[in-house]
């Protein structure tokens, strides 16, 4: 039996650098696949560039995350608390770069991806999701087990990859928790 190669990347936030640079490693390990966790676009300045290149990346499967959210369906309001007025410019900014006519591309990007690996169930997604379904949960700084076992108690698998914490961690609970860490920020530019 063959071994599936995943690589698995999260929150590029524009940063076209380090998107090639991950794409070129990837590339040099013959990876089946890759998964990008969500948070494509904005803090960095090439939104536009590094959604082209994701776009037309093979055997890249995208997640939305929150900031793709705010492009698609527009930026929250009233105003969330947790957004300030020059993140409120700047998310308009990025929207203008991408323009109207990726929203139908980046639209049938994932908000979750279930996939089965040597028999272990892998759930892919940017963040646990709030009550509502339709929004991701507030992040938890420095989760440790039994919060990560609450905040993700309703995705049935027994490994949970994500993002959007841009800090790295592996924690072990009821179920394992990955994220990869932030690829195109530093982790403290939450």
């Amino acid at each position: 039996m063959k071994s599936t190669r995943i690589a698995i990347v999260s929150d590029v936030h524009g940063n076209l650098p380090a998107l090639r640079a991950a794409l070129e490693a990837i590339e040099t390990e013959n990876c089946d696949t890759i998964f990008h966790l969500g948070d494509a676009i904005a803090i960095g300045p090439f939104p536009v560039e590094c959604a082209d290149l994701m776009l037309t990346t093979p055997n890249l499967s995208c997640l939305v995350g929150n900031h793709e959210q705010y492009y698609l369906q527009g930026i929250p309001t009233p105003q969330p608390q947790y957004m300030s007025d020059e993140e409120v410019v700047h998310q308009k900014w990025v929207h203008e770069q991408l323009g109207e006519h990726r929203k139908s591309k980046i639209s049938k990007w994932k908000m979750a991806i279930y996939r089965e690996f040597g028999g272990v169930k892998v759930c892919f997604q940017h963040y646990a999701f709030s009550s509502d379904g339709g929004t991701f949960s507030g992040i938890l700084r420095n989760p440790v087990a039994p919060d990560l076992d609450k905040l993700f108690e309703s995705i049935e698998a027994e490994v949970i990859f994500y993002g959007h914490a841009h800090r790295a961690s592996d924690i072990q609970g009821q179920k394992r928790y990955i994220n990869p860490g932030a690829l195109g920020c530093n982790p403290k530019a939450i």
